[in-house]
C-alpha cells in the first residue's frame, strides 16, 4: 500500500510436556525436603540443575489469564516487544531471548533480548534446521536443554556467557504450522513454581499471530550505484518537467524513544523495519538512500506538484501508526531537510552525501 493511501486510511477514525512438568515437580519436591526417609546425597556430590521450568516465581496469573492477556496485544511492529515484556514479568525472565524471523537474512534473530551481553546478541542467528533440537522446536514441541545437548548452540554465545549457561529452553511460537518465534531462556529469575509449563504452553498457544509476518515481501533495492541512480531519477523528472525532491531524515529521535520505553528492544531490528516501511510508504513514487547510520534521503520522482510538507506529515503519521504501542508520541521530530533539484546534480550529490 502506497503513501497516499496508507495516509488516507490514517487520517479515518522427544520431552514431552508431561515429562518436563514431572521433572519440575520432582525438582520442587527436593527443594522442600521431600520424604522423611530420603537420604541427603553426599556433600560432595553437586546436584543437577532443576529444569528451567521449575526456576519460575509462583505465578500471579493463571495460564488462562495469560491467554486472555496475550490476546490482547495489538497487532504491530511493538506486539512481540510487549508480549515480550509481559513473560518478563510473569514468568521472572532473567536471561532470556525473543527471536522472530528475518525475511531479508533467513534467520531467526533476536526483536528483544535480557541478561545477554553484546556479542551474544549478535551472534543469537539461528538458521532454520540449525540443530536437532531447533527442529524440534520448530515442530511445534516445547524443548529443554542440557546437559551434552548445550553444545549445539555453543556457537550462538559469547564464550563468557555460554560458560555460565546450565540450561536451555526453547519455546515455539507457531502460526498456520509455521515457526515465526522462539522464545529462548536462559534463567529465570525465581524459583519454583509447578504452573510454569502451563504458562509456557499457554503463551505457545496464543502469541504465534503476533509474531507472524503480514506476507509481503522486502522492498527490492536498486542495484544502480547512488550517482547513476541520481541521474537516472533526475532525467526522469526533467522529461515530465517537475522537479526531483529530496528529503533527509534522522530516525534518532523515533528509535530513542522506542529504546526507552522498551529497553529489551534490539534496536537495528527497529531500524531496518523504519527503513523498509518507508520504502514501502514511498512506493510508486519514490525510493530510499541511507548515506550513513539513522539517516534517510528520500528520493521522491513520481508526484506531480509535490508538496514536501504534506508529504512529511503523511509520512511522519504513517511510521508512527506503524509502530503505535511502540512510541505513543503524536509528533517525532525527524529533523527533516528539502531540496527540490530541476538540473543540477551535483546539487542533489551534494545534498546526499553531506
Amino acid at each position: 500500500m502506497g503513501l497516499f493511501a496508507r495516509a488516507s486510511l490514517l487520517a479515518s477514525p522427544g520431552k514431552s510436556a508431561g515429562g518436563l512438568l514431572r521433572r519440575s515437580l520432582a525438582a520442587l519436591e527436593s527443594l522442600v525436603g521431600g520424604p522423611a526417609a530420603a537420604r541427603p546425597a553426599p556433600a560432595s556430590a553437586a546436584p543437577p540443575p532443576a529444569p528451567l521450568a521449575a526456576q519460575a516465581a509462583a505465578a500471579a496469573v493463571s495460564a488462562e489469564e495469560l491467554t486472555y492477556r496475550v490476546a490482547a496485544i495489538p497487532a504491530g511492529f511493538a506486539a512481540p516487544l510487549q508480549l515480550f515484556a509481559l513473560l518478563r514479568d510473569v514468568l521472572g525472565l532473567q536471561q532470556a531471548a525473543l527471536l522472530a524471523y528475518d525475511a531479508r537474512r533467513h534467520v531467526y534473530s533476536p526483536l528483544a533480548a535480557i541478561g545477554f551481553d553484546a556479542t551474544s546478541r549478535h551472534r543469537l542467528r539461528l538458521e532454520p534446521g540449525a540443530n536437532a533440537d531447533f527442529n524440534r522446536a520448530a515442530a511445534g514441541n516445547l524443548v529443554e536443554i542440557r546437559g551434552e545437548d548445550l553444545p549445539a548452540f555453543q556457537e550462538y554465545f559469547s564464550s563468557r556467557e555460554f560458560s555460565g549457561i546450565r540450561q536451555l529452553m526453547l519455546v515455539p511460537y507457531m502460526h498456520n504450522q509455521r515457526l515465526v518465534g522462539l522464545l529462548l531462556v536462559a534463567r529465570l529469575a525465581r524459583t519454583q513454581a509447578p504452573q510454569t509449563m502451563e504458562l509456557l504452553r499457554s503463551s505457545m498457544s496464543s502469541a504465534g499471530p503476533l509474531l507472524a509476518q503480514d506476507g509481503e515481501e522486502p522492498a527490492a533495492e536498486d542495484v544502480l550505484p547512488p550517482a547513476e541512480r541520481l541521474r537516472a531519477l533526475l532525467a526522469e523528472c526533467q522529461s515530465r518537467s517537475q522537479a526531483l525532491i529530496l528529503i533527509r531524515l534522522s530516525l534518532d529521535e523515533l528509535l530513542r524513544l522506542a529504546q526507552e520505553r522498551f529497553p529489551e528492544l534490539e534496536g537495528f531490528r527497529l531500524y531496518e523495519f523504519l527503513v523498509g516501511s518507508c520504502r514501502r510508504l514511498l512506493r510508486g513514487i519514490g525510493q530510499v538512500e541511507i548515506p550513513k547510520p539513522r539517516v534517510l534521503v528520500l528520493l521522491v520522482h513520481g508526484l506531480m506538484d509535490a508538496d514536501p510538507p504534506l508529504l512529511l506529515r503523511q509520512l511522519e503519521s504513517a511510521l508512527l501508526a506503524e509502530i503505535r504501542g511502540l512510541v505513543e508520541a503524536r509528533r517525532v521530530d525527524l529533523r527533516p531537510e528539502v531540496l527540490a533539484v530541476t538540473d543540477d546534480i551535483r546539487q542533489a550529490q551534494d545534498f546526499l552525501r553531506s
